[in-house]
């Protein structure tokens, strides 16, 4: 964003005693970031303003002319080419010795006739971009008199980083730079004159879509003869990035610099009627003439019966100014800073307009905008006339933000006692008002800093901090007593179990959404209307209680590629209360399920084995789960569940497909007393391992098997632990039995007798068992 000095010095009471040069490092340190700034008019010198008495054609061109150009004192002979000068012309005179970017100059022959200096166009003077005549100065200016009294040429032109401004909306104006200006450094900012209105008529104005017009305020304005904006208007707009187009189209981009606020005016003899609302889509052509597809929820500006522009973004060809205008409806609104941006990026426009509702205007700078245009309007053709009040629909009302600032916080933040005088000279110059009771300030925030800024204490210590100057504090090392805060233990329960999964399987982790998808419930009809939901949002509102339902929407997805593989995620669900759970997903096709039923039942028993040392037990039973098949349920000593999806479920994904679950809650882990591990001595003699597989019935489970091993007594089985289960007929489970001894090795008589005695013994139980 480019800012001009010059403006901003008629902002600020004393602004010759500032440094215009050297403030902009001590703003960027406060305020927001400047990427640079240029001098405008150096190099332009010995320009005054001349009027020309005679123009003939020069005898030797077809394009030349002859002029007499007086200069208040001489008159002095200019040879021009410009198609437009003409006697009685008042133009911009550069007489011989003044400097036109950096060249002096002379009296020169042009085609054998002597110049005696040069009419300067816009553009040579570094105002404008038309080169195709000179300029045309107006009839009230001097003769003789220097042209900075008339053009503001000289300027220093700020280019500030539109990205440091994006929480402050304030600051997307010469005003409110002008404001943090004056507050910086100490000097006070002048009130805007505005123009007030006694006219009582009304305009016709009908807001439908109030939420995302927050205001409408309009006027009608009639009788308008000038057509060009004053001089300095011209020049102070080509210098901050625009071009000079007719009084009232650049009046309301001057107020938008100036202000931040935005304007429209449309031609009173085409639009009589506004009507805010959205499109249901349609083609619309803008003031660039360009035919645009206008996508459905648009926010559109309507006459009744059609689009006249697009709400915050551009006008339509139909309703703009021309030159013939004299009569105008004056816009100024405050449009939903989401609603701007959407539409800004589904029509691919982006302008001036949109780059400043995005960032949430402030609605209570409407009706100072249009007094503000009336008065400058006024200043420039003192005949027009106000036919109607300022016609105002004011839908969603912004009010000051208050808030309170104990001293106690202040100090906190700022490091010592900043005195009560200073705390209320800064946050008045930043026109905050500030209220002292006790040891409390009670600041109220300007709406132009309440709408996306300053909503929390936080926010008033800063603005104190950032004026009263972040170098003027005093670094302090912080005095505090180190203590290691003691987790809660779920990041390192939860990241041990993603790590064991990791490393000792073959299963995938996902993440999925806290809520269910209205498709999946509705698919499977599944009811939950006791659920808690969300009131925001439109659709998919309902919290999930069970995790493994929001994994099956993922198997339904996935089995389309894949028929065997594993997911596991550890996530939310919203019960009585917010709980972890860990939730695993083992797909795989029917010929598979007994298999990976053991699998999964391995992994689980495994996960509670090493990262609890715990011989986990599983039981028969059932869950209150409306996809678990009974048949297969398995209760995990009171931590969870084993189980299938019945087939009424796992036929969306094939019709041969079946998934196995295991469900875990991470509270109860939690709950898990883990004892330190026994450490045994590590022999230095060689142990011996032997395999057995022992028969079981297949409804036998394995803690029963499990107790009669841990029953087992002797001096070199060192450790045991299961292989693998195979189950078919029967459940043949392998076991590996570790034999050593820590004295010494053991011979073969010793490993034999020891074998013998495994197997005996077991057998003794009414095992059948196979080495």
């Amino acid at each position: 964003m480019y800012i001009s000095c010059n403006r901003l010095k008629k902002h600020i009471k004393n602004s010759d005693k500032i440094d215009w040069l050297k403030i902009w490092d001590d703003f960027t340190i406060k305020t927001a970031e400047v990427e640079g700034f240029e001098i405008k008019g150096e190099g332009l010198d010995g320009i005054v303003v001349g009027e020309v008495k005679s123009c003939t054609n020069h005898p030797k061109s077809d394009h030349l002319h002859i002029c007499e150009v007086y200069d208040g004192k001489d008159n002095l002979q200019i040879v021009c080419g410009a198609p437009n000068v003409r006697a009685g012309l008042k133009v911009a005179l550069i007489k011989v010795g003044g400097h036109i970017d950096g060249f002096e100059i002379t009296a020169r022959p042009l085609v054998g006739v002597v110049s005696n200096g040069m009419i300067c166009s816009g553009k040579e003077l570094g105002i404008s971009d038309d080169h195709e005549g000179i300029l045309e100065l107006p009839d009230y200016v001097e003769v003789g008199k220097n042209i900075n009294e008339y053009l503001p040429l000289k300027d220093i032109i700020v280019e500030i980083d539109n990205k440091s401004l994006t929480n402050r909306p304030d600051l997307w104006s010469h005003y409110g730079i002008a404001r943090e200006v004056a507050a910086i450094t100490g000097n006070e900012l002048l009130p805007l004159d505005l123009e007030e209105v006694t006219a009582r008529e009304s305009l016709n104005i009908e807001v439908i879509d109030k939420e995302n017009c927050l205001r409408y305020s309009g006027i009608g304005i009639s009788n308008v003869k000038e057509k060009k904006a004053p001089l300095d208007m011209q020049v102070m707009l080509y210098y901050c990035g625009m071009r000079s187009i007719s009084l009232l189209v650049d009046l309301t981009n001057y107020i938008m610099l100036e202000l931040g606020q935005p304007l429209h005016a449309f031609d009173n003899k085409k639009v009589n009627k506004v009507v805010v609302k959205q499109t249901d889509g349609t083609k619309f052509t803008t003031l660039d003439g360009v035919e645009r597809d206008l996508p459905r929820g648009t926010l559109m500006i309507t006459d009744g019966e059609k689009d006249i522009a697009i709400a915050g973004i551009m006008g339509g060809l139909n309703s703009e100014i021309d030159p013939e205008t004299d009569s105008l409806l004056l816009e100024a609104a405050t449009f939903d800073a989401g609603c701007i941006r959407r539409s800004a990026i589904k029509t691919g426009l982006r302008t001036e307009a949109s780059a400043r509702y995005e960032k949430a205007l402030d609605p209570n700078m409407t009706e100072i905008a249009i007094k503000r245009f009336l008065y400058l309007l006024k200043q420039s053709d003192k005949n027009i006339s106000i036919d109607t009040k300022i016609t105002d629909v004011y839908s969603k009302k912004v009010t000051e933000n208050i808030i309170e600032l104990d001293k106690t916080y202040l100090r906190r933040y700022m490091g010592f006692d900043l005195d009560e005088k200073t705390v209320k000279e800064i946050l008045t110059s930043l026109d905050f008002k500030v209220e002292i009771k006790n040891d409390t300030y009670l600041v109220t925030a300007p709406t132009y800093r309440s709408t996306k800024d300053i909503s929390n204490k936080a926010d008033i210590v800063e603005e104190i901090a950032r004026i009263y100057g972040y170098n003027n504090l005093t670094p302090k090392p912080l005095k505090l007593d180190l203590v290691v805060k003691k987790g809660d233990g779920y990041y390192k329960t939860e990241y041990d179990i993603k790590k064991f999964l990791a490393k000792k399987t073959k299963y995938h982790e996902i993440h999925t959404y806290i809520w269910y998808s209205n498709n999946l419930l509705e698919r499977f009809g599944i009811d939950k209307k006791e659920n808690i939901t969300l009131q925001e949002k439109k659709d998919n509102t309902v919290l999930r209680d069970s995790l493994s339902l929001s994994l099956f929407e993922k198997c339904i997805t996935n089995s389309k590629n894949n028929d065997n593989y594993g997911i596991f995620e550890i996530g939310s669900v919203i019960q009585d209360k917010e709980n972890r759970v860990l939730s695993i997903m083992h797909v795989c096709q029917e010929d598979k399920l007994e298999d990976s039923y053991y699998e999964v039942k391995k992994v689980v028993y495994d996960l509670f084995k090493q990262l609890y040392g715990k011989s986990v037990t599983f039981k028969k039973g059932t869950i209150d789960k409306v996809y678990a098949n009974d048949d297969y349920t398995l209760l995990v000593e009171g931590y969870g569940y084993i189980t299938c999806f019945k087939k009424s479920y796992t036929k969306a994904c094939s019709k041969k497909t079946c998934i196995i679950n295991a469900e875990i809650s991470i509270e109860k882990l939690m709950d898990i007393n883990v004892e330190a591990p026994e450490y045994k001595e590590i022999s230095k003699y060689p142990n011996t391992t032997i395999d057995y597989t022992i028969i079981l019935d297949k409804e036998t489970l394995y803690e029963v098997l499990e107790k009669a091993l841990n029953e087992l007594s002797n001096e070199y089985i060192k450790d045991y632990k299961l292989i693998d289960v195979y189950s078919k007929d029967t459940k043949n489970i392998t076991i590996r039995f570790t034999l050593g001894s820590n004295e010494k090795t053991l011979s073969s008589e010793e490993i034999e007798n020891t074998s013998k005695y495994i197997m005996e013994t077991l057998e003794e139980k009414g095992y059948k068992i196979v080495k």
